[in-house]
């Protein structure tokens, strides 16, 4: 203890102990504080959406083709960093909502209405959950619905 006080007391050692503080100061000294190491998260994306292909499902009545429904739906994403898997993905869940469409449409009774919109966005949700995964849709939107009757 008694040789640093004798050092500093010196010119040259004053002049060491601030070119020590300096680089002290402006380097960190190589001490890095844990709590800004800390990994910072990604910040959501911003909402998304993402229109699909128009839709064709036929309508029976009483085990006959009636005609047809056709279906513009949007997928909201509420994070657009999921759109990369929405997109890769999209032939696949289109595939689902067209096979339980026409699922729906062969088990139709004729007191049913042809079009229940309230239940395809249900379905259709819980759909694409299924095959993207929970959370990554946030809503099926209908855009229009029209029925054709032959």
């Amino acid at each position: 203890m008694q040789r640093i006080k004798t050092l500093l007391a010196t010119k040259k050692g004053k002049l060491i102990a601030l070119l020590a503080l300096v680089l002290l100061i402006a380097g960190g000294g190589g001490f890095k504080f844990p709590i800004l190491d800390a990994p910072e998260e990604e910040a959501p994306g911003e909402l998304a959406f993402v229109a699909l292909e128009p839709i064709f499902a036929p309508i029976y009545k009483d085990r006959a083709f009636a005609g047809y429904v056709l279906l513009m739906l949007n997928l909201e994403i509420p994070d657009s960093h999921n759109l990369p898997l929405v997109n890769e993905r999209i032939t696949p869940l289109r595939d689902a909502f067209l096979s339980d469409l026409y699922l729906q449409a062969a088990m139709r009774r004729a007191s049913d209405p042809p079009v229940d919109i309230s239940r395809i966005k249900r379905r259709f949700l819980q759909l694409s959950e299924r095959v993207l995964g929970p959370g990554i849709v946030g809503d099926v939107l209908v855009e229009s619905a029209v029925e054709r009757r032959s």
